[in-house]
């Protein structure tokens, strides 16, 4: 009976090794890429349309980090879009099974997709970072952020300057990953 058992036991665990791998186990090639020679976040997306290339600075905390600056290169055709959310920035982008997607498993007809931007944090290189945690999108469906805003959130105290009259701070909230750190929920505080 004890032989019965233990190999039992054994096949057991022959049966588990060679199970397939965990989809949702991320890979170590599934990571967001990092600029580490890249001073310019500008070098690193084209405009068109006539339109130019500026950075847009702001202050960001990412998982136990601080606040700290965070630099966002982004299309513009005036100087008063720089520091405004716009739909077509030459920067963000959505990926259909990115970086991040090999964590998740979507039903049949449904789709994993991430939403990419490139940016600087700190003191850290410019880095992809993924903006929102990957989900997965069914046909005729657009890509929704899972981001939430909270009006005077955290950081809305440490902003350099107030917010233009008429506007309000709000903190964008979520999970993201930067370059090659882990996944970790982030704050961005920003007029609007």
């Amino acid at each position: 009976m004890a032989f019965a058992i233990s190999s039992l036991s054994a096949l057991i665990s022959l049966a588990l090794l060679a199970a397939p791998q965990n989809s949702y186990q991320q890979k170590p090639n599934d990571e967001p890429k990092v600029f580490n020679d890249i001073q310019n976040g500008c070098d690193l997306i084209n405009c068109t349309d006539g339109r130019t290339c500026g950075i847009r600075v702001g202050l960001a905390k990412f998982g136990n980090r601080n606040f700290e600056k965070f630099a966002f290169p982004k299309c513009i055709t005036n100087e008063t879009e720089l520091n405004m959310n716009t739909d077509n920035d030459g920067n963000a982008h959505i990926v259909p099974n990115g970086p991040g997607c090999q964590m998740i498993q979507c039903s049949v007809g449904y789709q994993c997709q991430v939403r990419i931007s490139i940016s600087k944090l700190g003191n850290l290189p410019y880095a992809q970072s993924i903006g929102t945690f990957p989900q997965c999108v069914g046909p005729n469906v657009s890509f929704n952020s899972s981001s939430s805003t909270i009006e005077n959130g955290p950081g809305c105290d440490q902003l350099p300057t107030k917010c233009d009259e008429g506007t309000k701070c709000v903190t964008a909230v979520g999970i993201a990953k930067y370059g090659n750190l882990p996944w970790s929920q982030f704050f961005w505080p920003f007029c609007t």
